[in-house]
């Protein structure tokens, strides 16, 4: 069973870890119904593969983007545009996550360094114990 690989978080990142449902055309990555642009819409009426059950959409039948792919295809649109009146969570957050760490040179820890700097250091507490989408 194939699971949603989206990053969650700002300074440590942690995969979703959901169930996915489908495939971002772009990056190949597999997501869950909630980190695909479109939520349902974007794979309504397309056939999951018999195999894997995964939806797989071919570009001539419709795009299906991630939210993090969707976020960085808009990202160069909204640059040169002064409309600035589409502005969905998603892709705000996204779009101010890359954006930081590219003008600050910010490396985000992984999940695994995250649990390696708690083991070391007893006095380090994860207030949140969710995959949220203001965790850490």
């Amino acid at each position: 069973m194939k699971r949603c690989k989206i990053k969650l978080g700002y300074f440590v990142l942690k995969e979703c870890g959901a169930i996915a449902v489908a495939q971002c055309n772009r990056c190949q990555g597999y997501f869950c119904i909630k980190h695909l642009h479109g939520e349902l819409e974007a794979i309504k009426g397309l056939e999951p593969d018999r195999e894997t059950g995964i939806i797989k959409a071919k570009k001539e039948e419709r795009e299906i983007l991630c939210v993090q792919c969707f976020a960085r295809s808009q990202k160069q649109t909204l640059q040169t545009s002064s409309d600035y009146t589409y502005y969905d969570d998603w892709f705000w957050y996204f779009i101010m996550r890359d954006s930081f760490y590219r003008s600050s040179h910010y490396k985000p820890f992984s999940e695994t360094e995250s649990k390696s700097m708690k083991e070391k250091n007893e006095e380090f507490v994860d207030e949140t114990q969710e995959n949220s989408f203001l965790d850490s």
